[in-house]
């Protein structure tokens, strides 16, 4: 959706960032459990995430910040979606 097709990355990719950045927030929210910056942790964060993913695609920031909130959208979808599974059950 943000992507040029050029530029898009395949599902094993895809699933490599998203396991290498699983391993990156654990290491931080380690680093900021030691740490009483409050609202400093998920700017540092939140920057450090639209990085990675400017990096891993080979993107501009705007590019990077614009997958990371369809990342976010389609992440507070499933969770609904799950949520609204799990009431049903």
């Amino acid at each position: 959706m943000v992507l040029p097709r050029e530029k898009e990355k395949g599902i094993i990719s895809v699933l490599a960032l998203a396991i290498i950045w699983s391993l990156i927030e654990e290491v931080l929210n380690f680093i900021f459990s030691l740490t009483p910056f409050g609202i400093i942790e998920k700017i540092i964060t939140l920057i450090l995430w639209v990085w990675i993913l400017k990096a891993w695609f080979k993107v501009g920031w705007l590019q990077a910040a614009a997958i990371s909130l369809v990342a976010w959208i389609i992440m507070i979808f499933v969770k609904g979606l799950l949520g609204i599974l799990h009431i049903a059950i």
